[in-house]
């Protein structure tokens, strides 16, 4: 038993090296991102409001709704973060390093096997076409610092499951309390007590599933609870996303033609149709095996203005082209499945996998947050490699780490520049060096990019000389704060 346990601890210190040197690079590579345009009213503009309000931190306004986000635990660690970039982002890279940890320790618990468990946390380590965007841009870590806090909540669940009974009110209390906290921090932390009562249902004894079940959702229960204490529906953040004018808001701003179809049926905007669908199910698998990283390694590589213009045209082609080939490669590898016998249970970790891709694709309906999955894509990956490779079936153990871990070495040599939806990470820091040089400068014009995000930044980092002018914003509460100085700069350019 103690020899296991050295083992285990060995292994687990040796995952962890590696893990540790990948993120190293991850962070060297990226340590120059800014804070940019519309991060400013949540975590620049937050700091302001605290300047004119004297205090050091805010409370009342946690349960505020902002941008129709209900946040209070992520608006309430914004306060506390450092307003210096390559500090923030340093704190960022350290909580997608430390959710690896969860990713192994869950693994083992499920698998008791150690080398899956090292295979499952270096697969969702790399795969930077999930983690990119919460990654690349600073003020969209909410879902970074959910993958560290939900995955500790799903690990301590395991721990209260497989406890004994006078250790079981520990692990409990420490579950309510992390899972709190993660669905309170961003609406992806939902996700989590799903993946409690998903594990709970495929791996574990469900002699006990009501009241367990009832254990699940208390955090959703409080969540729910503080939703209706502001007096809205508690059905009011679904019902808003699949309305139809969350889709409108967007378009009414673009006009969405041959040139931006693809981009606006890939962006968190698109139509629910078949089409928003179909794109949706494509983009998520193919993040699952790590291949959008791919793509955005020929966005910097290849910058022919004719092979976009081909990939514009042709899109619908190339998706079926790719669905054929992924087709083709599914007949081979059920084929191959025949002669192997599993030791693990492959059919439960795909139908956990399903869950989780179902939930990302037609619930939350996005490609750019679904930490979760990176996870149970992981998973899955690493016990059908693992078995493939016990049983002497070497094609495809070798075809699908060359893939995944060649996406991400190819996308890091591009300095991970081109970043789902929207602007690149070079523009991002162009701009965000312009905001910076003109608020040291002491410069307020109308004519910087992105003036009305400016704004923030300028009187946060000159606050002193333009007190006067704010502290008739003081008695506002923060989300009436950050409209209310809009408007104000709006009605004085009239």
């Amino acid at each position: 038993m103690i020899v296991k346990m050295i083992k285990n601890k060995i292994n687990f210190l040796n995952t962890f090296l590696l893990i540790g040197t990948i993120h190293i690079i991850f962070f060297l590579i990226t340590f120059d991102n800014y804070f940019f345009s519309d991060d400013y009213p949540l975590f620049t503009g937050l700091k302001l409001y605290n300047l004119i309000q004297g205090n050091l931190l805010s409370l009342e306004n946690l349960l505020e709704f902002h941008n129709n986000h209900f946040i209070p635990v992520y608006l309430f660690v914004n306060q506390f973060l450092p307003d210096n970039h390559v500090l923030f982002h340093g704190i960022i890279a350290a909580f997608f390093f430390l959710s690896c940890s969860f990713v192994y320790l869950i693994t083992l618990e499920l698998t008791q096997n150690k080398t899956l468990s090292s295979l499952s946390t270096f697969f969702y380590s790399i795969n930077m076409s999930i983690h990119i965007k919460p990654y690349i841009w600073n003020l969209f870590y909410a879902h970074i610092l959910n993958g560290f806090t939900g995955l500790f909540s799903v690990y301590v669940f395991i721990k209260f499951i497989k406890s004994q009974k006078s250790k079981k009110k520990f692990w409990l209390l420490s579950y309510f309390l992390l899972s709190i906290l993660t669905v309170l921090n961003s609406e992806t932390g939902l996700v989590y007590p799903i993946i409690c009562l998903s594990i709970y249902i495929l791996f574990f004894d469900r002699r006990n599933l009501i009241l367990t079940s009832f254990y699940i959702f208390v955090p959703i229960i409080v969540f729910i609870s503080l939703l209706v204490s502001t007096n809205k529906d508690p059905l009011y953040l679904a019902k808003e996303r699949f309305d139809k004018s969350y889709t409108e808001r967007f378009t009414k701003h673009t006009q969405v033609d041959e040139k931006s179809y693809a981009y606006f049926y890939r962006s968190p905007y698109a139509n629910k149709d078949l089409i928003g669908y179909s794109f949706r199910i494509f983009d998520n698998l193919t993040s699952s095996i790590n291949l959008h990283s791919l793509e955005n390694s020929l966005k910097y590589f290849v910058k022919t203005d004719k092979l976009k213009k081909y990939i514009i045209e042709n899109y619908i082609k190339i998706i079926l082209i790719v669905f054929l080939i992924t087709f083709l490669i599914i007949i081979i590898f059920i084929k191959n499945l025949r002669d192997i016998k599993f030791k693990q249970p492959v059919n439960k970790f795909l139908l956990f996998y399903l869950i989780i891709f179902s939930i990302f694709t037609f619930i939350f309906f996005r490609q750019d947050l679904n930490i979760a999955l990176a996870f149970a894509s992981s998973i899955l990956i690493s016990v059908v490699i693992y078995e493939l490779y016990q049983n002497k079936k070497y094609f495809f153990p070798y075809l699908i780490s060359i893939v995944f871990i060649g996406s991400t070495f190819l996308y890091a040599l591009s300095g991970f520049e081109h970043v789902k939806y929207w602007e690149n990470r070079s523009t991002i820091k162009n701009v965000s060096s312009t905001h910076y040089e003109n608020a040291k400068n002491k410069i307020n014009s109308k004519n910087i990019p992105y003036y009305y995000d400016y704004i923030f930044l300028y009187y946060y980092k000159n606050f002193k000389d333009n007190e006067e002018y704010l502290l008739k914003f003081k008695n506002l509460k923060y989300t009436n704060f950050i409209n209310a100085i809009i408007e104000d700069h709006h009605s004085n350019e009239n």
